[in-house]
């Protein structure tokens, strides 16, 4: 994958479209709402979900991750606790597939941003995937300062 030296920010249209999260813990629970939230079609990999994860709103592939699996899924998510596990993710997907190893961003070739969302404007905040604990702050911070 690419050291994000340079990145090119967009915000993606994922509404129906097809997206595989590998991994059923906290970080995992995270993406997962936040990606039904968007309309995305979410499919999951993992032996076991985070409390919370209701398996009836995504489909759910209880087991371990297959790299056959991410054929057919245009954005990736490697979400688990296990460095192996999400090199095997990153590795399978192929030239034009969207994936994101979520501990290692040098892994990856898109990361996410710390969002501000209202109904009229959508703010994204990036420390290129360096430091997401700054772009949370900067983003309470911008909060703040728009609430007043």
């Amino acid at each position: 994958m690419c050291k994000m030296v340079a990145a090119y920010p967009v915000m993606l249209a994922i509404k129906n479209q097809p997206v595989l999260v590998v991994g059923g813990g906290r970080i995992a629970k995270r993406k997962i709402q936040e990606l039904l939230e968007n309309g995305a079609e979410v499919t999951v990999v993992s032996p076991s979900l985070a409390e919370g994860l209701d398996p009836t709103v995504f489909t759910w592939i209880k087991g371990v991750f297959d790299e056959k699996i991410v054929h057919g899924f245009w954005l990736v998510f490697a979400c688990t606790d296990d460095q192996e596990v999400n090199q095997k993710v990153v590795a399978a997907c192929q030239k034009g597939q969207l994936v994101n190893d979520t501990s290692n961003q040098r892994n990856s070739n898109f990361f996410n941003m710390a969002t501000i969302k209202t109904e009229d404007y959508l703010l994204g905040i990036s420390t290129y995937g360096k430091n997401p604990s700054l772009s949370k702050k900067i983003k309470e911070k911008l909060m703040q300062y728009l609430a007043k």
